[in-house]
């Protein structure tokens, strides 16, 4: 099974990253202003690296996968 990885804003996983019927074509990555940074899709215990500009304001920000079937089980919400 696939995975990616996607960091918020929110500090619980916004509505506006909810799956539509596009989602297959933008590898599961949501366009969203909540995202912050996104990895495609990977295969399982491939490693990659990812590289963004991390956010101005101190805090804590969630990350989870998007891949279908993922999002309620492979995450870190707080609160």
């Amino acid at each position: 099974m696939q995975h990616n990885w996607v960091l918020s804003k929110q500090a619980k996983k916004p509505k506006s990253v909810m799956p539509d019927a596009s989602w297959p074509d933008k590898a599961y990555v949501p366009e969203s202003p909540e995202v912050i940074a996104a990895h495609q899709t990977r295969e399982r215990r491939r490693k990659d690296t990812i590289t963004f500009k991390a956010p101005a304001v101190p805090g804590d920000y969630p990350f989870f996968c998007t891949f279908p079937g993922h999002s309620s089980t492979m995450r870190e919400f707080l609160g």
